[in-house]
């Protein structure tokens, strides 16, 4: 026999917490027999009791402590527990097995011996804590059938009333296979479940909803007592409806209730003392039930409704199969429950919310309110991330970090007229100065190079550059300075560096306003190329070079560089006066395209009589005169060109001057006769 000494039975219990892994079956340790042996020695040494706390703790069947210990393992009969290892499977025991009743003390019907030899339940308040409260029962095998276990909670206080429960049990029948069941629940309050002391408008009728089915709610609740004040009321059927809230229009601020279903029944359909109604949702909304008594004393005296509750389900997942694991742990519940409403007026406040989850019943859903949220969510977040994106570009980098990582872009054009050069000088300087671009010029860079050699200066600016930008220049007799040929050299090496794959070079052209397509070199004057007009095309090119290469989707998406067209009457004034200036020089230039006579242009044939003699001078703008014919923009490509009666060995490029050949010889392979490609 256990022993009935409150004091020790508290100091056992107390000592036992300390310990989870003795009656806790989600623990791995529970089985572990050194870690169990070792625990049960120190609850021994505390108590100063060897060897006997663990069969009092066995045989504890005390109801004082039934409702207050956490997760106690508390069996029936002790001696004759079987295995507390069950083969698990999938289903739902009968529901007459087990019944919530309801009296001044809430009591828990077990029947049904016959179909189970071990159950499992437990209580969690909802919104409370995080305790379970617990039992675990096994069965002697001399049980009658017939017998009936009441599991008396002891809720009798006030602070229990009002408050919602979860309930929910497992069991094991004599073959072996597991089941499980869930309900919800309301503490009711003992001044309206006196059948000698409460009226019955006042009278509260206890109801619990089974959710082990979800989608289906299944509202159970007992019949109500033939006899309030000793005086016969004979309850012959109940009235339930079923509600569900929508989302609310769009002129209402409040929800919708819709009367989905009502039902009218009877008290003869009764089975164990209990009815039932069972209603299958379809669409992922709230729902409850109201349940009022038909009697005709109710139309006077205007009978309390009951109210059910609120119940959110969770997606169900499947029990494992064939699969041999203890009592425990307890499956997933597919609910969460809320504490009930305190706005109800008079009716009572018995409440289970629902909300259903279930991939199935979703799909026929049509929740406005997730669907806005979601829509809402699609479309402001990219919103709020390109306001961001375009906020963060439009704060001013920090000058020393912007140095250390300017874009380097070498410069490549033809100094072929003097308006040109100049425009082309103030270009440079208007990158460097105003568009925090690390432009290189001949013209500015190599007086400034230790060796002012412009072979020298291309190789060795071409190690750090990122950007060779390749812009048009007039095709004029003309040549203005006297670094000659820094484009041709220029335009060598992007090849062997664009052939290069590991190379990082890019390269694009520039087109300007008083020179045409073809006044681009041919290397740049693909469509694969990207091109920029200026300066229509200023601030596109500006992105450009500072996305190293790319470039955002729309321009506003594009940081705030400065030095764009919105700055040009500011800062570029001087550029713009040049522009000016070479666009009123070089119109006067005539073309071939305006049906001008150009023949005086081109290079004379070398078999010619007159090659000895030009047609023509040019005289520049400085008063010197130049004897170089004038070339057209192919014939500028190619630097041996320039001098008509030699023939340049291609494979051999830098190595100037070639030796002089009689055309009536026969041609060496790998050079080209200079007056054939001028013809």
């Amino acid at each position: 026999m256990p022993k009935e000494d409150t004091i020790y039975n508290t100091k056992l219990v107390e000592a036992i917490e300390k310990h989870p892994g003795l009656y806790d079956y989600n623990l791995k340790e529970y089985s572990n027999r050194d870690k169990t042996k070792a625990a049960w020695e120190i609850v021994s040494k505390e108590l100063e009791s060897t060897g006997r706390c663990e069969t009092d703790f066995m045989k504890l069947v005390s109801l004082e402590f039934k409702c207050t210990l956490y997760r106690l393992y508390i069996p029936v009969q002790g001696r004759d527990a079987p295995s507390t290892r069950l083969q698990h499977t999938c289903g739902k025991p009968p529901v007459q097995s087990v019944t919530l009743a309801r009296g001044w003390t809430e009591k828990l019907g077990i029947s049904r011996f016959e179909s189970w030899s071990a159950l499992r339940m437990r209580f969690k308040e909802v919104g409370g804590d995080k305790k379970n409260f617990c039992r675990d029962f096994h069965l002697s095998v001399e049980v009658p059938d017939s017998t009936v276990l009441f599991f008396d909670c002891l809720w009798s206080k006030a602070e229990y009333e009002k408050k919602s429960f979860g309930f929910e049990y497992e069991q094991r029948s004599s073959l072996g296979s597991y089941s499980h069941r869930s309900y919800v629940f309301v503490v009711p309050s003992g001044d309206h479940i006196s059948p000698t002391e409460t009226e019955l408008k006042n009278w509260e009728l206890f109801m619990y909803v089974d959710i082990s089915e979800i989608p289906k709610l299944t509202l159970r609740w007992p019949l109500a007592p033939s006899l309030f004040k000793e005086e016969p009321f004979n309850i012959t059927a109940y009235n339930v409806s079923i509600y569900r809230r929508g989302p609310p229009p769009d002129d209402e601020e409040e929800e919708e209730e819709e009367l989905l279903n009502t039902a009218i029944v009877s008290a003869w359909d009764a089975v164990g003392g209990e009815l039932s109604y069972t209603f299958l949702t379809d669409v992922s909304e709230t729902y409850w039930f109201t349940l009022r008594m038909i009697h005709e004393a109710c139309g006077l005296q205007d009978c309390n409704d009951g109210l059910s509750l609120f119940v959110v389900p969770l997606p169900l997942s499947p029990q494992p199969t064939s699969t041999s694991l203890p009592l425990g742990p307890w499956p997933s519940l597919p609910y969460s429950l809320h504490p009930p409403s305190t706005a109800l007026s008079t009716r009572s406040s018995v409440f289970v919310g629902m909300y259903q989850l279930s991939p199935v019943l979703s799909a026929g859903g049509n929740n406005r309110r997730t669907l806005i949220a979601i829509v809402c969510c699609s479309v402001l977040i990219p919103v709020f991330l390109c306001a961001f994106h375009v906020w963060r570009k439009r704060i001013p980098p920090d000058p020393q970090s912007q140095a250390k990582s300017l874009p380097v872009v070498f410069i490549n054009y033809v100094p072929s007229h003097d308006a040109h050069v100049a425009f082309m000088v103030e270009l440079t300087k208007y990158l460097r100065s105003h568009c925090a671009v690390d432009a290189l010029m001949d013209r500015l860079d190599i007086p400034h190079f230790k060796s002012n050699d412009p072979h020298n200066w291309c190789i060795g600016e071409f190690e750090r550059v990122d950007f060779v930008m390749v812009v048009s220049s007039p095709s004029t007799n003309q040549f203005v300075g006297i670094y000659k040929g820094v484009d041709q050299i220029s335009l060598k090496l992007l090849k062997e560096k664009f052939g290069n794959s590991k190379s990082g070079l890019r390269y694009f052209s520039v087109q300007l306003p008083y020179c045409s397509e073809q006044d681009i070199p041919y290397e740049a004057r693909s469509r694969c190329v990207k091109r920029f007009h200026l300066m229509q095309d200023l601030d596109n090119m500006l992105r450009y070079i500072h996305n190293r290469g790319g470039g955002p989707l729309c321009s506003c998406m594009g940081p705030n560089i400065p030095g764009g067209r919105a700055e040009l009457e500011a800062n570029g004034r001087s550029l713009l006066q040049a522009l000016d200036a070479a666009k009123a020089k070089i119109a006067k230039i005539p073309r071939s395209d305006d049906g001008a006579d150009i023949s005086s242009y081109l290079i004379p044939d070398p078999d010619s009589p007159n090659m000895s003699q030009p047609k023509s001078s040019a005289t520049t703008e400085g008063g010197t005169d130049s004897q170089e014919p004038l070339m057209s923009m192919e014939e500028r490509q190619e630097p041996w060109r320039y001098d008509p009666p030699l023939r340049i060995d291609t494979s051999e490029f830098w190595n100037h001057p070639a030796a002089r050949r009689d055309s009536s010889k026969k041609t060496p392979r790998g050079t080209i006769p200079i007056h054939h490609i001028a013809k």
